[in-house]
């Protein structure tokens, strides 16, 4: 099941949920130079998760739901420019658990 909230795509397979930028962000940013991660694993709503430095604007990605990071995705911090692709295996931002089902569910179907 995929949803959308502040321009990110949130997928959920079982209890992962995986964060990817929607064709609409990619586009608004431009070519992505820069990516750098926070180093918090539990986040609240809205907080900034990572922090990106694209040809059009300089722009923080904030968390759309309360969640623990089990994972970021290592390779585009070292390689931005894959955060550009619109292949799913490589554009993820972040995988998350102890996503609130019921607050996942509200948010507006992709």
């Amino acid at each position: 099941m995929k949803k959308i909230a502040n321009f990110l795509i949130i997928e959920q397979k079982n209890e992962i949920f995986t964060i990817y930028l929607t064709a609409e962000l990619q586009d608004d940013l431009g070519t992505i130079g820069f990516l750098k991660f926070t180093n918090k694993k539990q986040l609240e709503k809205d907080d900034v998760v990572a922090k990106i430095e694209a040809s059009k604007t300089v722009f923080s990605i904030k968390t759309p739901l309360k969640c623990r990071i089990i994972e970021l995705n290592q390779l585009a911090e070292k390689d931005p420019k894959i955060l550009n692709s619109h292949d799913s295996d490589k554009n993820w931002l972040f995988k998350a658990k102890d996503i609130d089902q019921s607050e996942f569910d509200e948010l507006e179907d992709f």
